[in-house]
């Protein structure tokens, strides 16, 4: 089979376990927001905030290698691996409930000391749910993997609407619990991973070697949750949780975008994986960026266009003016797609150290930007700081990949970024009609610019085409 149709095959199976239950709660964000206020809303999306910061930390990035090393292994070999990152995960989820009986006593006053332990139970549901997950596409069972996604999307959208109406917040946090849970059994049980689960597996030698992998991975979180997500807790300090809630369905629509990248970037990495050591990776590296950030680009300019429409038919009049932000989160996350996408190089090479290294650029700018514009700008100074933290660590990727593989692409990014400048710019003033004709010029110098790119596609498809009418 050839590598566009592994890829593609790698993709369809991504597509069906991601995108359940990334729409999920696009699909519904009407219901969350007719149960909960803009501030519980709030609520429920920095106690995510949290957990997302400690998932990567408690069990030192486990789960990454658990992806990674059973590539190539025997059988044993994938057991020892297997068994040791399981059991290991189990005993940091242990030490951290004892970390945070601890810090019950310290009586601070926020959110995450006030529901401590929904943040524990999201966590580790979440920890071990990864971890099954990502052993399937490590040892090639991505169909097992596309079955989870349905899975966790039916359970979400049943507990959720059985428990938030009754007990809102706490119902919200308990619906993830479950839903995490069940999916981390199912894919156990369905995947037949228990095979490879052993006590008398567990091998020392075979977990020093993934955490000296997965280790140098915890930074690079962290950094990359101080560049997402350290605006959540200055956002409740300077301006309330109700500004939270407002930027959490602001960050609907740019997730949708992040979502159909998402679902390439873990079939891409897997190709990468494969295809590095070929003589021709770099051309065929860069016609890849090229389609796919185009692609993406497409999708920023039609939800600038349709943002205001989204959230006045989404969400109830107390949310209106998250659409102002909607398009600068779009932005970001286009900066943030691409510093993944150039990631993978590393990641191919097996060098986690240069991610790490990449991502340091976006931390520090995040800590700078975000306490120079949030207390004085609020929501909109939260948006521009994370513009330009994930500008830095796109920019800073670019230049280290370059010792690996080279990047052509860099004046089609600016190009395209212009694009959507000019329709968020136009976007403010408020008329349909102006706005609908910027959208035009817009797509005609989108498709000046990418000519060369997609023509190429189409010349594909319609030679595809042509070979099936003629069979």
């Amino acid at each position: 089979m050839g590598r566009n149709k592994i890829l593609a095959k790698n993709i369809s199976f991504v597509l069906i376990g991601n995108v359940g239950s990334k729409l999920m709660g696009f699909i519904m964000l009407p219901l969350y927001t007719s149960w909960l206020s803009p501030a519980d809303y709030g609520v429920t999306d920095i106690m995510g905030v949290y957990a997302g910061l400690l998932l990567n930390v408690v069990a030192c990035d486990v789960s990454d290698a658990i992806f990674v090393f059973p590539s190539g292994a025997t059988e044993v070999e994938i057991k020892k691996y297997y068994s040791s990152g399981f059991f290991f995960q189990i005993f940091c989820s242990l030490l951290c409930a004892f970390a945070f009986f601890l810090l019950t006593f310290i009586g601070a006053k926020n959110s995450f000391f006030e529901y401590i332990w929904y943040v524990y139970g999201i966590l580790i549901s979440n920890l071990f749910q990864k971890y099954a997950q990502d052993f399937c596409r490590g040892i090639n069972k991505m169909s097992v993997f596309s079955f989870t996604g349905i899975v966790q999307s039916a359970s979400i959208a049943l507990f959720s609407i059985l428990l938030i109406p009754r007990t809102g917040v706490y119902g919200f946090a308990t619906a993830m619990i479950i839903a995490n849970t069940i999916t981390g059994i199912f894919t156990f049980f369905y995947s037949r991973s228990y095979r490879f689960l052993s006590v008398f597996m567990f091998d020392w030698t075979c977990l020093k070697r993934m955490l000296k992998y997965s280790i140098p991975l915890i930074p690079t979180a962290i950094m990359w949750w101080l560049v997402s997500s350290l605006n959540r807790p200055l956002l409740e300090r300077h301006v309330g949780m109700f500004a939270i809630g407002l930027f959490a369905v602001a960050n609907k629509l740019p997730n949708v975008l992040n979502m159909v990248f998402g679902l390439f970037q873990q079939a891409w990495n897997i190709t990468a994986i494969e295809e590095f050591a070929k003589k021709d990776f770099s051309l065929y590296y860069n016609k890849m960026f090229r389609v796919v950030f185009g692609m993406q680009t497409f999708l920023c300019m039609v939800l600038v266009l349709f943002s205001k429409l989204f959230v006045m038919l989404f969400t109830s009049a107390e949310y209106m003016e998250a659409w102002k932000y909607v398009p600068l989160l779009c932005l970001s996350v286009l900066f943030s797609n691409t510093s993944a996408f150039v990631g993978s190089v590393f990641t191919a090479i097996r060098k986690s150290n240069y991610i790490f290294i990449s991502t340091i650029f976006g931390g520090v700018g995040a800590i700078v930007f975000n306490y120079l514009l949030i207390p004085q700008y609020g929501l909109l100074g939260a948006c521009v700081a994370i513009i330009l933290s994930h500008l830095l660590s796109m920019v800073s990727r670019i230049f280290f990949s370059a010792g690996f593989v080279e990047f052509k692409a860099k004046a089609v990014i600016v190009y395209n970024i212009l694009i959507i400048m000019l329709l968020y710019f136009v976007s403010l003033m408020e008329k349909g009609w102006i706005l609908g004709f910027t959208f035009a010029i817009g797509l005609v110098v989108f498709v000046s610019v990418n000519h060369d790119t997609y023509s190429i596609l189409i010349l594909k498809l319609k030679n595809t085409v042509g070979r099936h009418i003629n069979k």
